[in-house]
């Protein structure tokens, strides 16, 4: 009765048609957290060969790119990893999910159950953007060339950045 009591007090609380803000977006993905370190990711996935690294000029990091082979382990699901690194910090994390994945869950189921969680996102063509004040999120499609010639093949892709580091036009 007790808790009956305190949740009618909480129902009260909140005004007639006011919206409830929807919870933080998620600073983890796959395993890693914005703000880790590269000795962090290569304990979690352990390098078996040289990953490409190349700086981005347009923020002042570097990136690396992950395939499936260049570490000892990767989700079943990710087909790659690319990590933005600022000031030796982990600020931008992207997963590019396998052609099974990307069959089993295509972009509008993934869009469908972040909105169930985060609310409506915006959108622009085939991205779809969730952020609050520390943290985006953008889930979209990447063409990757089909294993069988010269066609491309759409895969979900998903990925967490520092709010920061957002830009919904790039």
């Amino acid at each position: 009765m007790r808790a009956l009591f305190v949740l009618l007090l909480a129902a009260s609380a909140v005004p007639a048609g006011a919206q409830l803000e929807p919870p933080p977006i998620q600073r983890y993905l796959e395993n890693l957290k914005l703000g880790d370190r590269l000795q962090d990711v290569k304990i979690v996935y352990p390098p078996v060969r040289d990953w490409s690294t190349s700086r981005e000029p347009s923020w002042g990091g570097e990136r690396i790119t992950i395939q499936r082979g260049q570490a000892k382990y990767l989700p079943d699901a990710v087909e790659s990893l690319t990590l933005g690194f600022r000031r030796g910090r982990l600020v931008r994390l992207e997963a590019v999910y396998s052609r099974d994945f990307s069959k089993k869950k295509p972009l509008e189921r993934v869009v469908g159950d972040l909105s169930l969680q985060y609310g409506e996102p915006r959108r622009q063509d085939h991205t779809y953007f969730w952020w609050d004040s520390s943290t985006a999120m953008v889930a979209s499609v990447t063409a990757q060339p089909a294993p069988s010639g010269p066609a491309v093949e759409l895969r979900t892709t998903l990925a967490i950045m520092d709010r920061a580091r957002f830009d919904p036009m790039r």
